[in-house]
């Protein structure tokens, strides 16, 4: 879960993009789709772009800081997201099973909680219902620490290196980025460093900032803790979460398994990020959550 528009689209996914492989109708019939729903959104507010639709360009210095103190992402935004649930609604796309990864688990949360209607099931990795012990560790913030684990000093010591030397040149940048993948790597998996470089330099090319991943950490500082919320999430909830997560300790992830009524907490051999390796076999977990239940 992310930007609403990139969310709708995948869930139309979902929903159209099933088929066997080769069997191209089922792509023509998805893009037909995603076309109706880009035509649609776009007819309500004019555009696709976050940075159009919000009046501040978020890959800049300081717009991020600018959009909050605007209101923007606390009162523009959550109408964009209703626009497109509404779009979506025509679809007939009444429930959907929601993911959601790190802060996109926060936003599941809320989701689940809020408009429990919407949700079939609820899948949560490697996130938290209270990101305040992270966020008060990693910026510094007077704010309430709560009481769940911080990040391990690992982690925090990375940090550190970074604020203290930001790096200069491309070539340090990338460093940084492999560095940051490795810290937040853990479990016996061997971290694969020239692969995870490659992944590096094409998300480099499909991206104008490589920093601007890393803005959202603004929208959580300014955003509630989600305790009080897991009470009201009803939808049957996996949560898969990190033996060896250094930023969200795996004490967050049996926290959420004890507030959420219908939740399984599963422990992996990881750590806050997974590796593409990981893929299938989270893939396959998944998938049998997702069919528990049906006839």
């Amino acid at each position: 879960l992310g930007h609403p528009v990139e969310a709708a689209m995948a869930e139309l996914g979902w929903k159209y993009g099933h088929g066997a492989p080769g069997e191209f109708s089922k792509k023509e019939q998805l893009m037909r789709k995603v076309t109706e729903f880009q035509q649609k959104f776009t007819a309500k507010r004019g555009c696709l772009i976050c940075r159009e639709l919000t009046g501040f360009d978020f890959s800049k210095p300081g717009q991020l800081e600018a959009a909050l103190k605007a209101g923007k992402l606390s009162s523009f935004c959550p109408g964009v997201v209703q626009d497109a649930l509404a779009v979506l609604d025509g679809y007939g796309l009444e429930r959907a099973n929601v993911m959601g990864l790190s802060m996109g688990g926060d936003i599941a949360q809320i989701l689940a909680a809020r408009s429990p209607e919407r949700v079939e099931k609820l899948i949560l990795l490697s996130t938290t219902a209270d990101h305040r012990p992270y966020m008060a560790a990693t910026t510094g913030s007077k704010g309430e620490r709560g009481l769940l684990p911080p990040p391990t000093e690992g982690f925090l010591s990375y940090l550190k290196v970074l604020a203290e030397s930001p790096p200069q040149t491309v070539e340090e940048e990338e460093a940084v980025i492999l560095k940051g993948w490795r810290v937040t790597h853990g479990g016996s998996l061997s971290f694969r460093e020239e692969s995870m470089l490659a992944l590096i330099r094409k998300s480099r090319e499909r991206c104008r900032d490589v920093s601007a991943p890393l803005h959202h950490a603004s929208a959580v500082l300014a955003s509630p803790p989600r305790m009080d919320l897991l009470e009201k999430i009803v939808a049957p909830t996996l949560i898969l979460h990190g033996l060896y997560d250094p930023c969200l300790p795996v004490e967050h992830g049996r926290y959420l398994e004890k507030g959420i009524k219908n939740a399984r907490l599963v422990v992996l051999d990881m750590g806050h990020a997974f590796l593409p390796e990981m893929s299938s076999p989270l893939g396959e977990r998944v998938e049998r959550f997702l069919g528990e239940g049906r006839a």
